[in-house]
């Protein structure tokens, strides 16, 4: 999501690495070390990860593909269109109302198992097995409320909260993530699920982290806390799907943090809002390619800016073009609905192409570019 601020308590990585539960290591101990010497060789800017392609695309494809529509293209028959952020479920109940009515299946919803504040240090990661519990019966209230299994559901899992991004690595919270794990697993839900782990883990912004995960400056303990907490959910179903998301803001630091994990991936996702280079979306879809996932866009938005129907253009063509001359498969896409205050100006900035209403009074361009070229 947009950059808020946060300080983070973390100290900085020292000079080794935590070493890394072994029960929970997914495959041999050796292939982190050859992650995380893809650390130093990967420094530099270029977008491009040395190595050849995966030989087989181990891409997610989800369960329930929409139905195809007016555009036979690859967006069209993907699930998405709805960032539920701010936890509002009458708001989720009443944006879904309004894609049936414009023609668009949303099937696929982003929740934050962080609440709204899971970025900022105070959280208890042991609270989030509880803020999962009420996602999950808020699925099924509501007029025409769908279920849990009635939707693919894209879960933010946070890596730091009061517990640090150190203790995370350390094992500290791994009673908070198995507990998540489990209700996923036992509510039959794995197959409907995809963790957002660490998601916008490049975010930088004057002298702050966006989170409190943030890897800029510290990339290798990020990433042997996100082999941690994925090896976790591994060891409780193997059939859970990870997304590794960047914010498309530091592609040195980024690219690190992918060497590292990439392999334990089958989504590698870039948040793009309005203003997101091609260059950027370029970097995702290497990324894909030579770790053999599928990608996504698990928040995409106009970001307050002009009515820019090129914006949605941009997206589009990247998807139906480069990710499908490639073979990488564009898993979900959601557009993020909620408006928010921005910390300088106070002023509520509106991302989302449609609302309760219909579509949106802001971005009417844009928004009716989305409609005749997605659904």
């Amino acid at each position: 999501m947009p950059p808020v601020p946060a300080p983070h308590g973390d100290p900085p990585p020292g000079p080794g690495a935590p070493a890394l539960d072994r029960r929970r290591f997914l495959g041999a101990a050796g292939a982190l070390a050859l992650a995380l010497v893809g650390l130093d060789a990967c420094s530099s800017p270029d977008p491009t990860i040395p190595g050849p392609d995966a030989a087989v695309n181990k891409g997610y494809v989800v369960p329930t593909a929409r139905a195809t529509t007016k555009n036979d293209t690859a967006w069209s028959k993907v699930p998405g269109q709805l960032c539920n952020w701010s936890g509002g479920n009458s708001q989720m109940w009443a944006w879904l109302a309004a894609a049936d009515q414009l023609g668009i299946p949303s099937t696929c919803i982003m929740e934050n198992l962080g609440a709204e504040s899971g970025y900022r240090p105070g959280l208890a990661l042991a609270d989030m097995a509880n803020r999962l519990r009420d996602i999950l019966a808020a699925m099924d209230q509501g007029p025409g409320a769908p279920g849990p299994r009635g939707v693919v559901s894209s879960y933010s899992v946070p890596l730091s909260g009061i517990t640090t991004l150190q203790e995370v690595a350390d094992g500290a919270a791994d009673a908070s993530y198995q507990a998540v794990a489990r209700e996923l697993a036992d509510g039959g839900l794995v197959d409907r699920s995809i963790l957002r782990i660490g998601w916008e883990f490049d975010g930088y912004d004057n002298g702050h982290p966006w989170m409190g995960w943030g890897a800029y400056g510290r990339e290798r303990l990020f990433a042997v806390a996100f082999r941690r907490v994925v090896g976790i959910f591994k060891d409780v179903d193997a059939g859970f799907v990870v997304d590794l998301c960047w914010a498309g803001e530091h592609v040195a630091s980024a690219t690190k943090v992918v060497a590292a994990c990439g392999d334990l991936c089958d989504i590698i996702s870039i948040d793009a809002y309005q203003g997101t280079a091609a260059s950027r979306l370029a970097t995702t879809l290497a990324w894909c390619k030579r770790f053999g996932t599928s990608t996504a866009l698990p928040e995409w938005g106009m970001a307050g800016q002009r009515d820019d129907p090129r914006y949605v253009d941009l997206l589009v063509d990247w998807v139906n073009g480069p990710c499908a001359a490639a073979g990488v498969r564009l898993a979900y896409a959601n557009v993020f609905n909620t408006g928010l205050v921005d910390a300088g100006t106070k002023v509520t900035k509106e991302y989302g192409l449609f609302d309760s209403s219909g579509l949106s009074k802001h971005y009417p361009k844009a928004a009716a570019r989305y409609v005749d070229r997605t659904v």
